[in-house]
């Protein structure tokens, strides 16, 4: 019997959230937080997949489609600030 190992997890690359409008998601994240675009591709008939993510950031967060899936709730993601009053 062979033993098994832990799968090392290095880090967290994406979250995905679900939007229903791209565009309205982009100059949130991009225009008031002041987020990088770093993708924005046809996903899928008449669909975008968009990431977004924090300048020098690993982690992007994903403006997915919604496939039926709840919009404009809370998604758990906590964002950090030096300033929060900025």
């Amino acid at each position: 019997m062979t033993e098994k190992t832990a799968l090392q997890i290095t880090g967290i690359l994406n979250v995905a959230i679900p939007v229903s409008d791209h565009d309205r998601s982009i100059e949130f994240y991009v225009g008031t937080l002041g987020f990088e675009k770093r993708r924005d591709a046809p996903f899928g008939p008449g669909m975008r997949w968009v990431e977004v993510a924090a300048p020098g950031s690993v982690t992007s967060i994903a403006l997915a489609p919604p496939h039926g899936r709840p919009t404009g709730i809370d998604t758990g993601i906590r964002l950090g600030t030096p300033d929060v009053d900025a």
